[in-house]
């Protein structure tokens, strides 16, 4: 799976539109293999321990490099992937299941 997570962390710096919002790729975790995404425009607030409003900070989500049992590609990770990449990584995932 090292393969897989290379090509992933060629998608560092990538921005893509996911469920309405812009989002940019800014981390990949390897032990899952997942993409973190962060928000280029919209902040949220964070509260503290007590639940006060503290600061504004963006919205991070992570995203899982691959969904459902035939291990197939997320599709905000198939946006940012020309065709190339894109069957590069399809064949990696069936070489290793």
């Amino acid at each position: 799976m090292s393969e897989l997570v290379t090509l992933l962390q060629d998608l560092i710096g990538k921005s893509l539109q996911y469920e309405g919002a812009s989002y940019r790729v800014i981390e990949v975790l390897p032990e899952a293999p997942a993409l973190v995404l962060q928000s280029v425009i919209n902040n949220t607030i964070q509260g503290n321990q007590f639940g006060d409003a503290q600061r504004r900070t963006p919205t991070t989500l992570t995203l899982p490099a691959t969904v459902g049992p035939d291990k197939e590609l997320h599709s905000g990770i198939r946006s940012l992937l020309s065709t190339a990449e894109l069957q590069q990584l399809r064949t990696l995932l069936k070489q290793n299941p």
